[in-house]
């Protein structure tokens, strides 16, 4: 039999023979499609009357967008989202509908613009297209009349202080694609 010797640890510690350093840079700027500025739909105060209610809004829906993209021949879109009616203790679910009628759109220095806009019904949680716009200008507004967006509330429901969150959003063709 032969013994085995004890094996002695041997610590040795790392040579550095040199460090590089460099700066990391980065630069955010701003999107060339941008939404401006949004005036949302609201419907005020109304009293429970236990039939359907049909409430028209307060103020128009109104949406300015800024197009400063190199190629303006691709189109944008505003798509237009509505959640769900909720105050502290109840939900109205998917017993509201909104209705927004036509809008139109205008630029500030054009007369002529190619553009598609259609009314659209919605439930809560649904999305849908307001517009499509194929133009050449840099400053827009589309504008939906208040006389033209309609709240349909039934009358089987709870007093509350109901509200819901409106979502507007711009999407550039060619980069959703």
């Amino acid at each position: 039999m032969i013994p085995l010797a004890k094996a002695q640890s041997v610590r040795a510690d790392p040579i550095v023979t040199g460090t590089n350093q460099t700066q990391a840079s980065i630069k955010i700027v701003a999107s060339p499609l941008n939404l401006e500025k949004v005036t949302m739909p609201t419907f005020g105060k109304h009293r429970l009357t236990g039939k359907t209610q049909i409430l028209t809004s307060l103020n128009d829906l109104e949406i300015n967008v800024s197009d400063k993209r190199y190629d303006q021949t691709n189109p944008w879109v505003l798509q237009y989202e509505l959640s769900t009616f909720n105050d502290h203790d109840h939900t109205l679910g998917q017993k509201v509908q909104l209705a927004l009628g036509q809008g139109e759109l205008t630029a500030t220095k054009a007369q002529n613009l190619t553009y598609q806009s259609s009314a659209q019904r919605l439930y809560p949680a649904q999305q849908k297209r307001l517009v499509t716009v194929a133009d050449e200008q840099r400053q827009y507004r589309y504008t939906i009349p208040a006389a033209k967006i309609k709240l349909t509330v039934p009358g089987n429901i709870q007093a509350g202080d109901y509200a819901a969150k409106q979502t507007v959003t711009l999407f550039d063709i060619a980069q959703a694609k």
